[in-house]
């Protein structure tokens, strides 16, 4: 039985299977035959499916911007070759090769933050999202407000009080407490 690993968080989990599309089967492919295949089943697991869809939403979009970047320019290419004054067959050959070339390159491009597909339609995903998200939601109790976490949970925490009885919100501290890695003699002023 093939091991289930979630394809965003990396963990032994189950979840929706991704489906085997060109670029996937090539990768396996790749990986067979470096000998460097684990045969895992990629799967995206429940508590990642909100992360999953914000990505595979920013690769289809990347997608789209590059065939419309693409276009643009063989559009921009024509327009100067023909304004240029020099028309000619081989110019026009050459400048939609050249804008051919860049389009492909930019369409490889997109390819590098590649999200697959799920089994399941990214609509039906938006729904169950939209679900959980109601299911989970944190009420505030009065004295306390909503401060957002990583990875979209949020906590409530009490609010700071002042003596003149207004609420101050509290900032979160960041890991870093300003030192650098230079010692003493490094330090900034």
């Amino acid at each position: 039985m093939n091991k289930k690993v979630c394809l965003i968080c990396g963990e032994e989990k189950d979840g929706i299977p991704i489906k085997e599309d060109r670029i996937v089967r090539f990768i396996r492919k790749v990986k067979r035959r470096l000998n460097v295949e684990k045969g895992y089943t990629i799967v995206v697991c429940n508590s990642c499916l909100k992360e999953y869809v914000k990505r595979r939403k920013q690769f289809e979009k990347y997608q789209l911007y590059s065939i419309i970047l693409s276009v643009v320019l063989f559009v921009l290419f024509m327009i100067l070759m023909l304004s240029s004054g020099r028309f000619s067959v081989l110019g026009l050959v050459r400048s939609f090769v050249y804008s051919l070339l860049l389009g492909l390159f930019l369409f490889v491009i997109s390819y590098l933050n590649y999200i697959p597909e799920l089994e399941v339609p990214l609509d039906e995903l938006e729904s169950r999202i939209g679900q959980k998200s109601e299911e989970t939601s944190v009420e505030p109790v009065e004295g306390e407000e909503v401060v957002g976490l990583s990875k979209g949970k949020e906590t409530s925490i009490p609010a700071d009080t002042s003596k003149s009885g207004k609420k101050e919100s509290r900032k979160p501290r960041s890991r870093r407490s300003g030192r650098t890695s230079r010692g003493k003699k490094g330090r900034r002023k």
